[in-house]
């Protein structure tokens, strides 16, 4: 089988931070362009992506304010150079967009503490509601943007798999945000695309491992990515949870969307127990967190 497409894993389908290893830049292959224009593509790709990186040390060290400016600074460094929109840039930019809001609600979270009330608390204002509503749909923009161009381009199966999955990842994002403001329908809608986008990367996956297979000198199984298992599992635990709220909520109670959630939380839980199985240490799996996630959808059952 050969390896998921090469930049390093966005930190996007994970909202709760329980991910595995990698980093969250984007970069790798970017537009098929001229020569005249292609080295300085790629060195402003990469001056954007290295300021993405030096904002992920800061973040972990905890220097905050640093971080952001950093985060702030790639996002900068790529929207003035038009890159946003990139097949490349694209990953970099929705990278640079999540963590960002990541610093954001930590610093938000650190000013509100010890306060006695939380309803007034910058988490739950209207303006971080909002800016929380534009970091998301911006960066959800520029990934389908840049897989329109890698589309266009004709890129091969894994890379274009590798954005489905971030945009994916967005998307789950963007519903447990409008959940959180009580927005029900439009949760649930951007859950249902989270999934679709999900389904997509896990079926342009296939094709990429096949292709392989059909090249490679000796025979070679296609194996599916335990990566996409563990995407796809949340997505539709959070897309099964949410139809049977909805269904709930109709009177009479809607059969069509109880049957998509009951369905929906099933192929959760199955995809999980079948991301264990697959589950390989000489590949970098790990075992121990796709089990404990395995633990946490069955605690979302309860």
């Amino acid at each position: 089988m050969p390896p998921r497409y090469t930049p390093p894993q966005l930190w996007l389908w994970n909202p709760r931070g329980a991910g595995g290893g990698g980093g969250r830049g984007g970069g790798g292959r970017g537009a098929q362009t001229s020569s005249a224009h292609a080295k300085p593509v790629r060195a402003s790709i990469s001056e954007a992506e290295q300021a993405l990186e030096a904002g992920e040390r800061k973040q972990r060290m905890r220097e905050l304010p640093k971080a952001r400016a950093l985060f702030i600074q790639s996002m900068v460094q790529l929207a003035t150079a038009g890159l946003a929109s990139d097949r490349s840039g694209c990953l970099v930019f929705a990278a640079a967009s999540a963590a960002l809001l990541e610093v954001e609600e930590d610093e938000a979270r650190i000013a509100a503490f010890g306060q006695t009330r939380t309803d007034g608390s910058v988490l739950a204002s209207s303006s971080w509601r909002t800016r929380q509503m534009q970091l998301l749909s911006e960066a959800m923009e520029a990934l389908v943007a840049g897989a329109a161009a890698a589309a266009r381009a004709q890129a091969s199966p894994d890379e274009l798999s590798h954005l489905s999955e971030q945009a994916g990842g967005l998307q789950l994002l963007l519903s447990q945000a409008h959940e959180e403001i009580d927005q029900g329908p439009s949760a649930l809608a951007a859950a249902e695309r989270a999934v679709a986008m999900l389904d997509e990367a896990q079926r342009l996956h296939s094709l990429a491992t096949e292709g392989a297979a059909l090249l490679a000198e000796g025979p070679v199984a296609a194996e599916p990515s335990v990566d996409l298992m563990r995407a796809l599992a949340p997505a539709l635990m959070t897309l099964g949870r949410l139809s049977l709220q909805a269904a709930d909520a109709q009177t009479p109670s809607s059969s069509p969307l109880r049957a998509q959630g009951v369905g929906a939380v099933e192929r959760s839980l199955a995809l999980i127990e079948e991301a264990c199985t697959w589950c390989d240490s000489e590949r970098g799996d790990n075992l121990p967190l796709v089990v404990e996630e395995w633990a946490r959808l069955l605690l979302e059952v309860i």
